[in-house]
């Protein structure tokens, strides 16, 4: 018996009624002069009841019951239209909201009970965060928002018509496969960038850290080496912060490859040791640092377009050279390419390394020495970083994990 055929018509009503009651408090609570919680539950009843009789009459019951909906709302801006003229901003929160809970009055009947719950439940949140919504929309600059918006339009519409087959003679370079990296690499640093906007002001030396790690651990490894350069005295903290970012990137690149490949299993204890170090270098700084508040370096947006293009470049070309290199030139010639392309960026070496071994065309032990160079290059590259833009004290506190992960690194290739 499915789950729409086990919920009685009866209940179907009562749960209908509740959650009209439901959003029609939140309406009730914010004073929505359109409607409140008789208006609401009385509507998802109706939609509920169109239900009913659309089983005898056919669909002609809901749109009757909506055109219902429509008309009473309308009749009843109608009434207040003057009121509504003077209103410099004129909401129609509460009018689509009630042609919604009209809709989830329907699902109760034709759907599973927990789509009808679900989308009430959305929907009461969605109205209860108006300030908090509104003020998130205003964190983002003219230009972001449009960054953001060619970013969903692009992964959403342009994504599934990517052609998906190799257009290379070692058959690794398939353009549906270099947009998914693409829209995985710049959604994880997104997520960042996001939450930075919200605490970025006011983040603490761990929050700094984090963010840092997941939207460019090289860049904030020379944003904070500036910071230190223009006052010695956050030297502590800002040590502090580049060693958690260096961390972070670890649980980065572990996700990257989660998300790509289910064969690429060997990488993750080497990933774990170097996460490990970090972690113990950063709780070490931690405990002997100034571990104040501090306002974040501005960040890049990581939407945009024109990053998001130049990175799928630089995986097709580094997964193509790394395939090339593999086939005609052996394991030694590979490893410089993994240590020259770990100095710029990591994302991209982890996913076409990744994407390599989930389809077979290098083994899992290469794929792993691979990452490992590629990792122990990024520390030295960061680390060279530090000493440019923060100075010699600067790098010599973050000298002791740097040569950690070189020497942690070497033994892990030897062994392997």
């Amino acid at each position: 018996m499915s789950l729409i055929e086990s919920v009685h018509p009866f209940h179907q009503l009562i749960i209908s009624i509740i959650l009209g009651l439901f959003v029609g408090l939140q309406r009730q609570w914010a004073d929505s002069p359109t409607g409140g919680v008789r208006t609401f539950s009385l509507i998802s009843l109706l939609g509920t009841l169109s239900a009913f009789l659309s089983q005898k009459y056919g669909p002609l019951s809901f749109v009757i019951g909506a055109m219902g909906v429509i008309t009473c709302i309308a009749i009843g801006n109608f009434s207040r239209i003057s009121e509504l003229q003077r209103q410099t901003k004129l909401g129609l929160s509460t009018e689509v909201s009630m042609l919604v809970m009209f809709v989830i009055g329907i699902l109760i009947v034709e759907f599973p009970i927990w789509i009808a719950v679900s989308s009430a439940g959305a929907l009461a949140v969605i109205l209860q965060s108006k300030m908090e919504l509104h003020e998130f929309a205003t964190r983002f600059t003219a230009k972001e928002l449009k960054s953001i918006m060619q970013f969903v339009l692009l992964s959403l519409i342009i994504f599934p018509i990517v052609p998906n087959k190799t257009i290379d003679t070692l058959n690794v370079i398939n353009p549906h496969d270099v947009w998914l990296m693409v829209i995985i690499i710049v959604g994880v640093g997104l997520a960042g960038y996001i939450i930075y906007k919200f605490f970025g002001r006011s983040a603490g030396t761990l929050l700094s850290g984090i963010l840092g790690g997941v939207i460019s651990s090289t860049a904030s490894t020379v944003n904070y080496s500036k910071r230190f350069m223009l006052n010695p005295a956050l030297e502590k903290s800002s040590a502090t912060i580049i060693m958690i970012a260096w961390t972070v990137v670890y649980l980065r690149l572990g996700l990257e490859v989660i998300l790509v490949s289910s064969r690429f299993t060997s990488v993750f204890l080497p990933l774990f040791i170097f996460f490990t170090i970090s972690s113990l270098c950063s709780l070490y700084f931690w405990v002997n640092g100034n571990n104040e508040k501090s306002e974040m370096p501005s960040q890049d947006n990581p939407s945009e377009i024109k990053v998001a293009l130049i990175f799928g470049v630089l995986f097709s070309v580094i997964i193509f050279v790394v395939a090339y290199v593999n086939e005609h030139w052996g394991k030694q010639a590979l490893f410089l390419v993994a240590f020259l392309s770990g100095i710029t960026d990591m994302d991209a070496i982890t996913l076409s390394t990744a994407k390599l071994v989930e389809t077979q065309k290098i083994e899992p032990v290469i794929g792993t020495k691979i990452l490992i160079i590629a990792a122990s290059s990024n520390t030295i590259f960061k680390a060279a970083m530090a000493w440019l833009f923060g100075g010699k004290n600067l790098f010599l506190k973050l000298l002791v994990p740097l040569l950690l992960t070189i020497v942690s690194g070497a033994s892990l290739i030897f062994f392997l």
